[in-house]
């Protein structure tokens, strides 16, 4: 349960809200890397692998799976050998185990019992813009803006754009209003080329925060039985798609490890004595 990556449309723009870059790729997960979905970039001296469509990708992935979304969980219990997730809507589902990859402060408000130090986990927030207009980006606009600190991620067949701030201004203006950081990104982009300039004054602008954007320390497990963690928290490098893809593996096999146990044949006493 979790997830931090979303799609959206913007006056008929669609663009993919999140990281599309896959930093610190497992080796053992190129079997799953779909090479007309992906490619490898070169992002400063650290090659990374680039999602050209990351939600088609998840989709994927889980193909056959049964998916809830647009989902607000706000409780999750155990009940003897059950797991009970709540939602806010009142429905309840049971389940034998949870893998549970929401942000820790989230998760430390809907679990009783969970470690406190989940409470005030350290994150690496975000402030994002998603940008759409009637025609693409200017040869200019990501070298524009990546000068001036911005990280710019362009969506491949589309005219929009999504523009992340700096994690430090992010942590400084983290309770602005959106229109606040909306009109603090036409005052920083003020002085850019006329070019860049007059496509972004005509671009429609909607701003989002991740407040949990990138875990910046691995997590402190709960123990609980049959509920594992995973997420970029739960493994190294931490905060880096690598982590969230290898925790899942590990996390995916303890739960089998787990739920297979009254599966295990029983012991036999075993003669110790010849004859």
């Amino acid at each position: 349960m979790g997830g931090r990556c979303s799609r959206r449309a913007l006056d008929d723009v669609v663009v993919t809200h999140g990281a599309r870059h896959v930093h610190d790729w497992p080796e053992w997960m190129k079997a799953w890397c779909d090479g007309e979905n992906t490619v490898m970039v070169q992002d400063g001296s650290t090659p990374s692998l680039r999602l050209m469509d990351g939600p088609e990708t998840i989709a994927g992935w889980l193909n056959g799976i049964d998916v809830v979304t647009g989902t607000t969980v706000v409780r999750i219990e155990q009940s003897d050998d059950q797991w009970h997730v709540h939602d806010e809507e009142g429905n309840r589902w049971e389940a034998t185990g949870v893998v549970v990859t929401a942000p820790l402060p989230q998760l430390h408000r809907m679990m009783p019992g969970a470690p406190e130090s989940w409470s005030n986990h350290a994150y690496r927030p975000t402030w994002s813009l998603v940008l759409a207009h009637g025609t693409p980006p200017p040869a200019a606009f990501r070298p524009t803006l990546e000068n001036l600190g911005f990280e710019v991620e362009e969506s491949d067949g589309t005219t929009g754009a999504v523009v992340h701030f700096p994690h430090d201004w992010s942590q400084s203006h983290l309770e602005d209003e959106r229109t606040d950081v909306v009109q603090a990104f036409m005052d920083m982009t003020s002085g850019v080329d006329n070019e860049v300039l007059d496509w972004l004054k005509s671009a429609t602008c909607q701003s989002h925060r991740w407040r949990y954007g990138r875990a910046d320390a691995l997590g402190v497990e709960s123990a609980f039985p049959r509920l594992v963690e995973a997420g970029d928290a739960w493994e190294t490098p931490v905060g880096t798609g690598g982590a969230a893809l290898r925790s899942g593996a590990w996390a995916a096999a303890h739960m089998a490890w787990q739920c297979s146990q009254h599966l295990r044949p029983a012991s036999a006493p075993v003669q110790q004595t010849l004859f």
